[in-house]
């Protein structure tokens, strides 16, 4: 319910309803908003306790057929161009809503490209099952200025109501909503309140002694002296803690490292175990013609392979032979005939880091 003078924005312009001319119609090609009296004064002060009227678009006043002569028509023609709304306003504010359709969307993005040369764009429109929007994405780029809006959601109910906005002469722009503007206005009444506050203290305030005034001062050196010695040791704190990250960052390094070397460790002695058990296993067989050469073969083991060789009439031959510091094998080559046919030349080379395989030859 309007008050009985209410406040008139018309493509943001105001006017007072008791200053437009009487007896005329208003026509409107665009938006309306309507704010009852509080939140009109919530968001326009004292101007529009009666309440505000927002009008955007092609907005003009059409004078009412009556008996008055054609000099008072032209008057009041004169006065209905004089209240024509230029295209160029400084300030632009559109309204959308969760009912806010797509044929609407189309017509403010048509219109703001037409009358004020701004791209407007919408995407993302997601719906409930009520058909209201609940969620849209929204860009726009004009007059020097951009950006863009995500708003949604999440309970599958309908968006609150929000506006774009363009300010020029400010150079502001940008979304927002009813509830943002409210707390705007209360934001500035707080700060007048403050602002009337410190002035009662100021003219409130006793004059100062001297005596006053100078222990202020030194308590006020005080302070900034303390100020100075709480930023050194906040800063040295800073400093430690990126002492203490690069320690910790070091030790998960060193846990790391220790973890890996712990793991070849067991690897290898999981290898030596079943090499050993290998080597036991061909021992109690007796009858194996197969002799098997493994990483942790010694040299004089090696020896006593030659000689059985040579003792049945066989040749073996192994050269190039390199170990590790745990003394395995990690390169050889080897050299065999049976004598009967059969001749066996191997070179094994591991990797770095590893050993060699198991050599099996045949007797």
């Amino acid at each position: 319910m309007l008050g009985d003078d209410p406040l008139y924005i018309i493509n943001g312009k105001p006017y007072r309803k008791s200053a437009l001319p009487p007896n005329n119609t208003m026509s409107l090609d665009g938006l309306i908003e309507v704010l009852n009296p509080e939140k009109g004064k919530a968001r326009y002060g004292t101007e529009g306790e009666d309440g505000v009227l927002i009008l955007e678009g092609k907005t003009e006043l059409r004078t009412l057929k009556t008996d008055s002569s054609t000099k008072a028509q032209h008057s009041m023609l004169k006065q209905s161009e004089r209240a024509r709304v230029d295209h160029s306003t400084k300030e632009i504010r559109i309204k959308i809503t969760k009912n806010t359709t797509k044929e609407e969307l189309d017509k403010i993005k048509k219109e703001l490209k037409r009358d004020h040369n701004i791209d407007f764009n919408y995407s993302n429109i997601e719906y409930n099952a009520s058909n209201e929007i609940t969620g849209i994405s929204l860009s726009y780029s004009g007059k020097g200025m951009n950006g863009s809006y995500r708003v949604e959601e999440d309970n599958g109910e309908g968006i609150e109501d929000f506006y774009f906005y363009m300010d020029t002469e400010n150079r502001l722009s940008g979304f927002g909503s009813d509830r943002e503007h409210e707390r705007h206005a209360l934001r500035e009444q707080m700060r007048e309140e403050r602002n009337l506050m410190r002035e009662q203290l100021r003219n409130n305030r006793p004059h100062r002694t001297a005596e006053e005034r100078a222990a202020l001062a030194d308590r006020r050196a005080e302070l900034e002296d303390r100020r100075a010695e709480m930023e050194v040791v906040r800063e040295q704190m800073e400093e430690r803690r990126e002492e203490m990250e690069v320690e910790r960052e070091q030790m998960r390094d060193h846990v790391a490292e220790v973890r890996e070397k712990r793991r070849v460790l067991v690897d290898r002695e999981r290898e030596l175990a079943r090499h050993q058990a290998n080597r036991a296993k061909e021992h109690a067989m007796g009858s194996n013609r197969q002799i098997t050469i493994y990483p942790n073969t010694t040299d004089a083991e090696l020896e006593a392979i030659k000689a059985k060789f040579e003792s049945e009439g066989m040749s073996f031959k192994y050269s190039r032979v390199k170990r590790n510091s745990n003394g395995e094998i990690t390169r050889i080559k080897i050299q065999s005939n049976n004598n009967k046919g059969s001749e066996q030349s191997i070179t094994s080379n591991a990797k770095e880091g590893d050993t060699i395989d198991a050599i099996v030859l045949d007797l």
